[in-house]
């Protein structure tokens, strides 16, 4: 396995974890990355855990269904926007749902002259099924 010294672009930090199947091993990548973190910012121990986690969930919102599963449970995070995949695969609509309520969230932010916080614009728990206006194609 790599070690955090070898970081050098997301598919090395976070793709690696995708293709990681026992326990044992999630536990030492999680605490490489996160002391990864630490040595890169400010940030504590739980600070830099939440992060990770959050970060290996999002990135494995990009893999197949099975893989996103596995990830969640191993780390024993949740996908950001997504919510856990225990609760099903989203749709591409539900998906580009979520991904446009984002974006509002954040336009509205930056036209009220503040920056748009990635924490704020993902605890939006209704995004998942709750269209937000009638697509036309």
């Amino acid at each position: 396995m790599l070690k955090p010294q070898d970081f050098s672009t997301a598919q090395i930090k976070y793709g690696t974890a995708m293709t990681i199947m026992t326990q044992d091993e999630a536990d030492e990548w999680l605490d490489w990355i996160v002391t990864d973190n630490m040595q890169h910012s400010n940030n504590s121990r739980i600070t830099a855990d939440k992060i990770e986690r959050s970060n290996l969930a999002y990135y494995a919102g990009y893999s197949d269904h099975a893989t996103r599963l596995r990830v969640e449970e191993l780390f024993n995070c949740v996908h950001p926007a997504l919510g856990p995949a225990s609760k099903g695969e989203p749709t591409p609509m539900e998906a580009l749902m979520v991904g446009m309520r984002m974006g509002e969230a954040a336009k509205a932010a930056i036209d009220k002259g503040q920056t748009p916080m990635t924490k704020d614009l993902y605890s939006q728990p209704e995004t998942r099924v709750k269209p937000i206006r009638k697509i036309v194609w």
